[in-house]
């Protein structure tokens, strides 16, 4: 069973003593916790791989988008104590702990993405304070082990191992930073907490009513983040300042630690692109350069690499998604209807990004009147990028048209002399925004689906750099029936099972399910080489998120029922989810039906045969 709820609350109170109404130990501690946690379980060392171990530590409330995250090193009454789950992990590792924070000590270079220091320990006690106390040891360990099974009541002993094992410490290691108290009862019990019962107990969130007489507080994060003005009063004195610091370049360009870092978070997300060193190199040197474009078929993972190339230039990505409707109101600004029945300005996607992208630099930059105030959302980026799916779904050369000259170059000198033409702005002090030379904007192209898009001019092409991103070329042979996409997909779908429903289905471990699911898997490998790379005729390049997205539906219903024909399961997600995405595959799809059946796959080939021609009868 996993702690009662007597346990957890015994453990929230009793930490609620470390720091008291100090929340400077408060940043120590948790700090300290966060970046253990990341290297632990391996969390890549970036933006997103912090704020994803931050919510696993510290949420307890997934559900409440309100209040759903605790610091349990405060007073139990304090404001602080729970966050909003929307609260950046930033402000626990990124922000506080590495950048302006005097935590950033604990890090080799003073930078979170190097890690921790062989000493990080010393560091944190001198920093917490010989005389202040630290946080006791059972209620630690069963705040850090609240999820954990137990066959039987833990000793203190398993407890603390457990704990520190969390951690990627040793049992000594665990032992210093934590005082030696006893939790005071069982770690077992009924009921299990959970949620709903924190939901309902002592240890709730505020009530609304309370939040209503101390609106200034709902908002403050786990420690004090000061904040430079907001983007509405910034509105106030105009956009002259943009001029003062678009001429900042990308910083740490080191072309081989960001390709690193890239393949390691696809590694991360069991993600296997064809030649990827090569493929993530060529997409870093673009950025540097300036725009990027990554076109190839669907599911061949354009949008999860622009995400994790934003993650590990240290940036913001701002995220749309063209449509044929775009014009010029949409990219840069125009009017629309206001309140009141007359018109107001608005700005479209590539100038509300590029502004965003200023007040970023500015921030990141110390241009700020006082450098150490900032908007807490904005810190530990150096910029902010515009990221736009399906390029061109859109008739781009028509919306884009007005920003041809301002996009020719992101070079600084290039952009200070060509600011962006504001015409529908009411005041001369905001009709002119410069863009950053640390602006970007990335775009995917799906260039199979041609019914649906549209041509580039030349002119436009030329202001991107395009990258492909196909499908692996690997295929299965008899000493290796499994290409590695396919092994990384299927782990890719266990692991979306564990995180999506676990707490009602066992998805059991992933060798497991990799064994029993053999010989369909043997069979589906079969299916995307003949489909890639079939004997005869053009091929039909299938996504990775297809296959995973065909494992999914295997290894679901193989969790709800272990006595299920698994082929059939497989042979109806390609059915479902596979052959409706080749309706452009033109006369062979005779082929391909017929290698659907010799693998077994009846209700995928009828499936195709109906696309191909609906008047087909079975």
């Amino acid at each position: 069973m996993r702690s009662s709820e007597k346990a957890l609350e015994q453990a929230l109170l009793q930490l609620a003593e470390h720091a008291g109404d100090n929340k400077h130990r408060s940043n120590w501690m948790s700090t300290f916790l966060a970046a253990c946690w990341v290297e632990a379980a391996d969390y890549p060392r970036t933006i997103n791989g912090v704020n994803q171990a931050v919510d696993d530590l510290f949420v307890l409330l997934p559900d409440n988008r309100e209040h759903g995250r605790i610091n349990p090193f405060v007073r139990s009454s304090a404001s602080v104590r729970w966050l909003k789950i929307t609260d950046s992990g930033r402000s626990t590792v990124w922000n506080t702990g590495t950048r302006k924070g005097t935590q950033r000590v604990l890090f080799n270079q003073e930078h979170f993405k190097h890690g921790l220091r062989p000493d990080a320990i010393d560091v944190l006690l001198e920093g917490i304070g010989d005389d202040a106390p630290l946080p006791r040891r059972d209620a630690l360990a069963v705040f850090l082990t609240r999820e954990h099974l137990w066959d039987a009541e833990p000793t203190r002993e398993q407890l603390h191992k457990e704990a520190s094992q969390k951690l990627g410490l040793s049992t000594h290691e665990f032992a210093r930073i934590t005082a030696d108290e006893e939790l005071g009862c069982p770690v077992l019990g009924d009921p299990e907490w959970s949620p709903e019962l924190i939901q309902n107990s002592a240890l709730r969130p505020p009530a609304p009513s309370r939040l209503q007489e101390e609106p200034l507080q709902e908002h403050k994060p786990l420690w004090p983040v000061e904040h430079e003005d907001t983007p509405e009063q910034q509105k106030d004195e105009g956009l002259a300042w943009t001029q003062d610091v678009c001429h900042y370049s990308l910083r740490d360009v080191d072309v081989d630690a960001l390709t690193h870092q890239v393949l390691e978070s696809l590694a991360n997300a069991h993600m296997a692109l064809p030649d990827a060193e090569r493929l993530v190199r060529r997409c870093v040197n673009a950025l540097l350069v300036g725009n990027l474009i990554l076109q190839g078929p669907p599911g061949t993972g354009k949008t999860t690499l622009a995400r994790l190339l934003a993650d590990a230039f240290e940036v913001q990505l701002t995220e749309t998604t063209a449509t044929s409707e775009w014009a010029p109101y949409h990219v840069v600004g125009g009017f629309r209807p206001a309140a009141d029945g007359g018109l107001s300005a608005t700005h479209g996607a590539v100038t509300r990004a590029a502004l965003q992208c200023a007040q970023v630099v500015r921030q990141d930059e110390g241009e700020e009147a006082e450098a150490e105030a900032g908007d807490e959302s904005l810190s530990g980026y150096q910029a902010a990028w515009l990221f736009i799916d399906e390029f061109n779904r859109a008739d781009i050369d028509k919306a884009i048209g007005s920003l041809f000259t301002v996009l020719s170059s992101c070079d600084a000198r290039h952009l200070q002399k060509t600011p962006v033409d504001l015409w529908f702005e009411s005041t001369p002090d905001r009709q002119n925004l410069w863009v950053p030379a640390r602006f970007r904007i990335i775009g995917t192209m799906n260039d199979l689906d041609t019914s649906f898009v549209n041509q580039m001019s030349q002119g436009l092409t030329r202001r991107f750099q395009f990258v492909t991103v196909g499908v692996p070329t690997e295929r299965a042979s008899t000493d290796q029936p499994f290409t590695e996409e396919l092994r990384q997909a299927l782990a890719s779908a266990h692991r979306w099972l564990q995180d999506t429903y676990s707490h009602d289905l066992p998805a059991g471990s992933l060798e497991e399910a990799s064994q029993t699911c053999e010989e369909v898997l043997k069979r589906l490998q079969s299916v995307v080489d003949g489909l890639r790379q079939p004997d005869t005729g053009p091929g039909w390049p299938v996504g990775t998120a297809q296959i995973v997205d065909v494992l999914r539906l295997m290894l679901l219903q193989r969790a709800s029922n272990s006595d299920i024909d698994l082929a059939a399961v497989v042979d109806d997600a390609v059915a479902d989810r596979l052959v409706p995405q080749m309706a452009g595959v033109g006369n062979e799809w005779q082929a391909f039906a017929g290698l659907f059946e010799a693998q077994g796959f009846a209700v995928a080939a009828h499936a195709l045969r109906h696309l191909a021609d609906p008047h087909h009868m079975p």
